[in-house]
């Protein structure tokens, strides 16, 4: 997580961190232009989706999943923000290929690849990020 840091503030990219109430004392303020402490998870992903160009997602817990999750829903329903997978580690890899599954299953119309770039290269990454920005 550090390097999407570094990389967003050497290019003057506003960093915007939204936590709960619970999650308040974990946050990393200082690397934040702005901080958004809201209520509970769901409006926390309100105030990501609204406030983002794009989506990068990192691997991370349930909120990360759940996050994840809805970003598809909403790409699909609304072709709404990039979604941009980072697949350190292929972390990522048991997810996608579940998507794939449902879709190949018909449960979902388009495959992955249609609505989010799944990366593994951190370098590949930044190059996504300073053409999607």
């Amino acid at each position: 997580m550090k390097v999407s840091y570094d990389e967003f503030a050497k290019n003057q990219k506003n960093i915007i961190g939204v936590t709960t109430d619970f999650d308040k004392e974990n946050s990393q303020q200082e690397k934040y232009t702005k901080e958004i402490v809201v209520k509970n998870t769901t409006q926390r992903f309100e105030e990501i989706f609204s406030n983002s160009d794009v989506l990068l997602f990192l691997p991370g817990g349930l909120g990360t999943l759940a996050e994840l999750f809805s970003s598809i829903e909403e790409r699909q329903i609304n072709n709404a923000k990039k979604i941009i997978l980072y697949n350190y580690n292929f972390f990522f890899t048991p997810i996608i290929e579940e998507l794939y599954k449902l879709y190949k299953e018909g449960f979902i119309d388009v495959p992955p690849s249609s609505y989010m770039i799944i990366e593994s290269d951190k370098e590949k990454i930044i190059e996504i990020l300073k053409e999607e920005i």
